[in-house]
């Protein structure tokens, strides 16, 4: 049986007066657990927090960004795929060696 509280998210959104707690928008609200349920985070709602979803996105990747190194993030990524295209193509002398899309 799932022990999860069913209210929780309703909970949190009053409590944090529906309004992303980092940017203050008001719309495309998610409740985000600040300790992750998979690393041992509890579902209460002081492990909570109220974020829009570009903020919420942005939190995400900062904890992915902490959690594992670069390459081993960017394997679950789609756009893996293409930087080891570029990597292959800078290899047999089809790109220079400066990186052009740094500034992208």
């Amino acid at each position: 049986m799932n022990n999860r509280d069913s209210k929780l998210r309703y909970k949190v959104l009053i409590r944090d007066h529906h309004r992303c707690q980092r940017c203050w928008e008001e719309n495309l609200l998610e409740v985000h657990h600040i300790v992750a349920l998979c690393d041992g985070g509890e579902d209460t709602i002081d492990n909570c927090i109220t974020l829009c979803r570009p903020c919420h996105k942005e939190w995400e990747a900062i904890e992915i960004a902490s959690k594992y190194p670069f390459e081993k993030w960017m394997r679950h990524s789609p756009a893996w795929k293409i930087f080891l295209a570029l990597d292959h193509a800078r290899d047999i002398g089809y790109l220079p060696d400066s990186n052009i899309f740094m500034n992208i």
